[in-house]
């Protein structure tokens, strides 16, 4: 009889943590990527399913061709943030006060609005055969990745030069 409680006792204490409910695992959230220009916000939204813009990377045959600079003084356009990856994002992290708008980066095989490729330098810089000489970019993030700098860039780009002039 007292084999059989001392079994039950060991049977308790080491079934007894297989009955407590594990704890749910952190999920770690991001804060969304903006960046504001004049009245409109850009975020970058890669998980959306309707993006306002898709910009596609791919090698050649692009819209915008862009040069990433490892130099913020050779650089036509710089993204920088101030090297702290926020841990809790707040509800009015994108709001800029005016329209936000949402950029994706697809895939080659996807449908896109605006296609970038980048230019390597010195190669693919050059302008002599008749293309437009590619955007410098200097990207410095701790959470944005040069594909998803290029994104935004395009994105603002093609707003720019779609919009009428008077």
């Amino acid at each position: 009889m007292v084999r059989v409680a001392g079994a039950l006792i060991v049977l308790l204490v080491a079934g007894f943590p297989a009955a407590v409910p594990t704890p749910a695992p952190i999920v770690a959230v991001t804060p969304p990527v903006c960046f504001t220009t004049g009245a409109i916000t850009y975020q970058l939204a890669p998980t959306t399913v309707s993006a306002d813009y898709r910009v596609k990377i791919a090698p050649s045959a692009a819209g915008l061709r862009i040069e990433l600079v490892d130099e913020v003084d050779t650089a036509d356009f710089a993204l920088v943030d101030d090297g702290a990856a926020e841990t809790t994002p707040t509800d009015d992290a994108c709001d800029g006060g005016g329209a936000v708008k949402t950029v994706q980066a697809v895939d080659e095989s996807a449908p896109a609005d605006v296609t970038v490729s980048f230019a390597n330098a010195g190669t693919d810089a050059d302008t002599t055969d008749g293309r437009a000489r590619p955007l410098k970019l200097f990207v410095h993030s701790t959470r944005l990745r040069p594909r998803d700098a290029a994104a935004l860039v395009a994105a603002m780009r093609h707003d720019q030069t779609a919009a009428p002039r008077s």
